[in-house]
């Protein structure tokens, strides 16, 4: 009976770990509204916020901080570092 009521706590326990719904919406608290949600004119902790979790650019940063392909597959710099040439993923809008 003992390993008749573990067994089924262990698949009850199983079953609760399913994973999750796909879609939906995200709601998140950012305090404040955002002063501009356009990357350009945005100066506020609000808006620079919305625009990381909406917006892509043309690098990022990874685990480690280093910068790796975003919307640029790769990119070079000229040796004084004051201009940089990207080229962009095929098939963006």
């Amino acid at each position: 009976m003992k390993k008749f009521l573990l067994l089924l706590s262990m698949m009850v326990f199983m079953v609760a770990c399913g994973g999750g719904s796909k879609g939906g919406e995200v709601t998140i608290n950012l305090r404040t509204e955002p002063s501009s949600i356009d990357p350009q004119i945005t100066t506020d902790v609000a808006g620079g916020t919305v625009d990381e979790l909406v917006m892509e650019g043309l690098l990022r940063k990874d685990k480690n901080g280093k910068s790796v392909a975003g919307l640029a597959e790769k990119w070079e710099t000229t040796p004084d570092g004051l201009k940089w040439t990207f080229h962009l993923r095929d098939g963006l809008k």
